[in-house]
């Protein structure tokens, strides 16, 4: 099957930004070639995506979105896989954009790095219910464009809720997401500090990689200056 899933850090420095490209783009997963830059040159994405924060004067807050789009079995090509990633990408135009496809799973996967901050007029990325799902809808044409199947009801609703309930125009769902994952994480803290038992999270059966993540994440950034 194919999924998109949005990955909650709640970053809020840009060293967190630095410490999540370098962990996509680490050696052993991907080939160079697999890196694509949207918007901005692969070899100075993170000094880039800087600059445009610096020059809205938007350099707090939400650092980027980070999205994993995750590919159906069937699809063994990687070149087929990145181009993909990078057309999923596109929904996002007038921001800058990394996509890493990362071969190192039981399934081919890309990451989507988004900056935070819009090229042409400074706005924080945020989207309304209807938006989301807009993307979504984006995702599931691109995936039938090349043979893949699309996200499924079932699925769906499992993780990004009703599919008619798109009435919201106000909220940003980002926020909603971070919001409901935002609980297990603190229980899964809490669970760790009382008992000593680390509970592992993770978004589906065949992977974990977010618990990698986070763990590679909250290590990392303390060694970015």
């Amino acid at each position: 099957m194919s999924l998109v899933r949005f990955i909650n850090d709640r970053n809020r420095k840009i060293n967190e930004l630095a410490a999540l490209m370098n962990y996509c783009s680490r050696e052993g997963n991907l080939s160079y070639s697999k890196i694509q830059g949207m918007g901005m040159l692969k070899d100075a994405a993170l000094l880039q995506m800087k600059v445009t924060k610096a020059l809205w004067k938007q350099e707090g807050g939400k650092q980027y979105q980070h999205i994993v789009v995750s590919y159906d079995s069937a699809l063994k090509d990687e070149t087929i896989a990145a181009a993909i990633g990078y057309k999923i990408a596109q929904f996002f135009d007038d921001y800058q954009a990394m996509v890493y496809t990362h071969t190192d799973t039981r399934n081919l996967h890309c990451h989507l790095v988004v900056n935070s901050v819009n090229c042409r007029n400074g706005k924080k990325l945020s989207l309304t219910r209807r938006e989301f799902f807009s993307f979504i809808g984006h995702c599931n044409h691109i995936f039938m464009q090349n043979g893949l199947p699309p996200i499924g009801e079932k699925n769906f609703q499992r993780w990004y809720g009703d599919l008619n309930d798109i009435d919201s125009e106000a909220e940003d769902y980002f926020d909603e997401l971070e919001e409901s994952f935002d609980e297990i994480f603190r229980e899964s803290r809490e669970l760790e500090e009382t008992t000593g038992v680390s509970r592992v999270l993770h978004f589906n059966d065949e992977e974990k990689e977010l618990e990698d993540i986070l763990r590679y994440i909250h290590r990392v950034s303390k060694e970015i200056k």
